[in-house]
Formats: structure tokens, C-alpha cells, sequence
């Protein structure tokens, strides 16, 4: 599955989602009664975070899994979930999942909602020589540079640039 999330960074530029059962849960607060294996879990966060990828508000359930048994075997699970990246995050601000109750069924439905995309464009980061003149300059370039940014290199300077555009 994560190469799969691999693939779809790679190749799809533009906002983007992955809505499954991920089958693993990406905090151990997110699961009761089952035991829980912190090796998937760090996968699951590498995965996440190589890709600077991030949940999508939800609202309703927090626990999306349920196996149906009753009193002591029953487990609760937050395995269906909707990863988005960075630019669906901006073009859609408003989006979010509405879990329903899982009636019947072990999963939760659920329903994304968006408003239309947001029609700005994006400005462009442009420096301006005279920046390099100002007595802060070089202490903001250091201190914004010096956060970590994970994911491909180009991720980590498109996030950088991101960040040193805001503080500039």
C-alpha cells in the first residue's frame, strides 16, 4: 500500500486524496482493545510524513472500525481514514469527512465534503536583493531553513521556500 501512495506522489501533481481501510492506525489512542504493533505504526507515520501527507478533518466518529462482538471482545479501530496532501490542504481549506454510524456494518460510512476550490493563485516566491541588506535577513533565512522539512528533496525546498516566503 505505501507503494502505492509512493506512485501517486510521484506522478499526480495538484491535490490529491487516499480514502481506505488502512488496516493500521497511526497513534496507539486509536485503538481499543486489540493489541498494537508500534512497528506498523512508525511505518505507517514514515509513510505520512515522507509524503507530507496529513488526515482530513473528520467529524463524528472517532473510532471508524468496529468488529461487532460484544462487552470484552469487542474492538474499536480508527483504520478508514482520508490522507490528503499539501495542495488539496490549500485549494480546499473547507473539506472534510462526516463518519455516519456504522449501522449494519463494521466500517463507518462516510462522506467528503468540499465547498468549490479555492480560486487564488499562488504567488510566486520572488527575492528581492535588498533583503540581503537588512540587519535580520540572514537570521531569518537561518532559523527558517534550520527546521526540519521531511519527504523528497524537492518536497523539503518546495516546504522551506514555503516558509521562508511567510517570514520574508
Amino acid at each position: 500500500m505505501w507503494k502505492e501512495i509512493q506512485e501517486l506522489w510521484r506522478q499526480v501533481n495538484g491535490p490529491w486524496a487516499v480514502m481506505m481501510d488502512f488496516n493500521c492506525i497511526l497513534n496507539s489512542n486509536k485503538r481499543i482493545r486489540s493489541p498494537i504493533s508500534m512497528a506498523k505504526i512508525r511505518e505507517f507515520r514514515n509513510c505520512v510524513g515522507s509524503y507530507g501527507l496529513q488526515d482530513l478533518k473528520s467529524t463524528r466518529a472517532f473510532f471508524t472500525w468496529c468488529n461487532k462482538q460484544i462487552r470484552k471482545s469487542r474492538v474499536y479501530n480508527k483504520i478508514d481514514r482520508v490522507l490528503v496532501n499539501l495542495d488539496w490542504d490549500t485549494m480546499l481549506p473547507t473539506s472534510e469527512i462526516h463518519y455516519m454510524n456504522e449501522g449494519l456494518y463494521n466500517h463507518c460510512p462516510a462522506i467528503i465534503r468540499w465547498e468549490g476550490a479555492k480560486q487564488t493563485r499562488r504567488k510566486q516566491f520572488k527575492y528581492f536583493n535588498m533583503w540581503s541588506k537588512a540587519a535580520e535577513f540572514k537570521e531569518k533565512v537561518h532559523d527558517s531553513w534550520r527546521i526540519e522539512c521531511r519527504g523528497r528533496r524537492m518536497f523539503q525546498l518546495y516546504g522551506k521556500l514555503s516558509r521562508l516566503k511567510s517570514v520574508l
